[in-house]
């Protein structure tokens, strides 16, 4: 074993490799990142607008502001299942940098995730009230009524269904199954839950808060029972948009 210090972080660390310089591929890629001058482009230089309000929703559901040691920078991670919202962000944003997969241990699901080191955004979440861990303390960012349909849409495709509720009923030996479709939002911030509903109720599409009942889960879901206030939620986020899930619009679009 040879014993180095970490060119990087000053780390002292331990090897069966001769002569390497990092003490892991983290501290390596922050150094090459810094020699090759990685190209970030900025996703909300330009404020808030329908786009980046929509890549807003999506870092408030599936992304998060975290501090990483190795490279001693902050940086903006988003992760998904699906595939073409993380491309769409490297392609626009990082297009120098890789996606990364990760494969789960178990079942086939597969997630691909996007990282940007761009101080301005980072600064710009930071002034917008999202901070680390933020899953349980998050609140709804100030923006005009203008784009907050789009904020609506990127959360539900990050933390929102569309799905069939079914119940049965027993009469005097009769049984009756029902089937309603039902629409969800789900967080683990009250604050952020009840934004969400107050949004909605004024766009008109009638929705309830409920938490969930099973003990230590500290979660809320904003629901939508009726079908026609379900139709108003699809017109509400899909008309005249630009950027959305596909599998999620097209499923919504069938069952409706």
């Amino acid at each position: 074993m040879h014993n180095y210090i970490c060119n990087k972080c000053s780390k002292e660390f331990e090897t069966r490799k001769k002569g390497q310089t990092y003490c892991s591929k983290s501290c390596a890629n922050g150094i090459n990142a810094t020699k090759t001058k990685i190209n970030e482009k900025s996703i909300f230089s330009k404020g808030i607008c329908s786009i980046s309000a929509y890549i807003l929703a999506i870092i408030l559901s599936d992304g998060c502001l975290s501090y990483d040691a190795h490279s001693h920078r902050y940086r903006i991670t988003v992760t998904m299942n699906d595939y073409s919202i993380i491309k769409y962000l490297r392609d626009n944003y990082s297009p120098d940098k890789k996606i990364y997969e990760y494969k789960h241990k178990i079942g086939r699901a597969v997630s691909y995730t996007f990282i940007t080191t761009n101080e301005f955004d980072i600064n710009y979440l930071r002034n917008l009230g999202v901070v680390e861990r933020k899953s349980n303390i998050i609140k709804f960012p100030i923006i005009k009524d203008t784009y907050k349909r789009h904020i609506i849409r990127g959360i539900f495709d990050g933390d929102g269904s569309i799905y069939i509720n079914k119940t049965k009923t027993n009469h005097n030996g009769i049984v009756k199954r029902y089937e309603y479709i039902n629409a969800s939002f789900t967080s683990g911030s009250y604050e952020f839950a009840k934004s969400i509903l107050d949004i909605l109720t004024k766009a008109d599409i009638h929705c309830s808060l409920v938490k969930d009942s099973r003990r230590d889960n500290n979660c809320w879901y904003v629901k939508i029972y009726s079908r026609e206030a379900i139709k108003r939620l699809y017109k509400y986020m899909y008309n005249y948009s630009s950027i959305y899930l596909d599998r999620k619009r097209d499923l919504f679009k069938v069952m409706i």
